[in-house]
This record gives structure tokens, C-alpha cells and sequence, in this order.
């Protein structure tokens, strides 16, 4: 009996003596969106989506959603590009769709991950890591092309740092 109480006193003492803690796992993640910027121009027009940090902050992207859609007259978009400035490497999203009248082109991304996607979003991009802007205060852009008969609809996911 002496020797089970021993050694579960030793057991006791040397845990407090290596500091051992218990560790609380924490639901914040410091790469998570806080901002949600959008813009849908009218049918034909372009659209254009500006983010202007605080001073001395940069943009991070962590998402995009781009949606391409069709009026009843519809028009073919052969490797249209959404473009972006202010970011560094300048990125820039593709698609293609098709002439046809009163619908949405589906493309990559499907249900995104971050609440967009629906089958209406042509381009949905979660970034593994955040698209940083070029300096600090800095404005990230992104535009679309004017193609007649289609409205773009753009959605970014970011948040403001050093």
C-alpha cells in the first residue's frame, strides 16, 4: 500500500516539477475575413471593386467570388479576365461562357468555402494563404471587363493588417 501511495505521489510532484499545463485550444484564427467588399454593376458596365486599407495597414485577401451572368439577349465571353492592381504579383481570374439567355455561368469552386459559391459564382477562390497588397495603404482594385449583355457581380473576403 505504501509503495501505490508513494508512487502516486512521485507521479503528482514530477508533473508539477515539468511545468505541464493543459493547453486550451482557441476558435481564433488570425487569417479570417472580417470584411466583405461587393460590387455588381448594371448589365454592360463594368464593375470595379476598391478596398482602401487605414494608414500603415495592408489589404489581405483571403477569398474571392466572381459571378458572370447572362441577360435574354446574352452574349459569349471568350477568356474574359477579371483583373486586380495593388496586390502584389497582380493576379488575375479567367472564364469562359457561353451565349446563353438569362443565366449565370458556373465555373470553378462550386459551393464556396466561405458562404458564396452558389451554382451562379463562375470563379470562387479561397486562398491558402492571404494575397497581401502591395504597401502598406495601398488600394487593391478589381475590375471586370464591359461585355454587353452581361453583368458582373465581385465579392471579396479580407481583413486589415500590419
Amino acid at each position: 500500500m505504501r509503495t501505490i501511495i508513494g508512487f502516486l505521489l512521485a507521479l503528482c510532484w514530477s508533473s508539477l516539477a515539468f511545468g505541464q499545463a493543459a493547453v486550451q485550444q482557441s476558435g481564433i484564427r488570425f487569417d479570417a475575413a472580417s470584411n466583405v467588399g461587393f460590387v455588381q454593376a448594371a448589365v454592360g458596365s463594368q464593375s470595379v471593386l476598391t478596398i482602401t486599407p487605414p494608414g500603415g495597414q495592408y489589404v489581405y485577401l483571403t477569398a474571392i467570388g466572381i459571378d458572370v451572368c447572362q441577360n435574354a439577349t446574352s452574349t459569349a465571353i471568350s477568356n474574359g479576365n477579371v483583373t486586380s492592381s495593388g496586390i502584389v504579383g497582380t493576379p488575375s481570374w479567367s472564364f469562359s461562357a457561353p451565349a446563353t439567355a438569362n443565366t449565370c455561368a458556373f465555373g470553378v469552386g462550386g459551393v464556396g468555402p466561405v458562404g458564396y459559391g452558389y451554382p451562379a459564382t463562375t470563379v470562387a477562390e479561397r486562398f491558402a494563404l492571404p494575397l497581401k497588397s502591395a504597401a502598406p495603404g495601398t488600394a487593391v482594385v478589381l475590375t471586370s471587363p464591359t461585355t454587353t449583355n452581361v453583368q458582373y457581380t465581385l465579392r471579396a473576403y479580407y481583413y486589415f493588417a500590419p
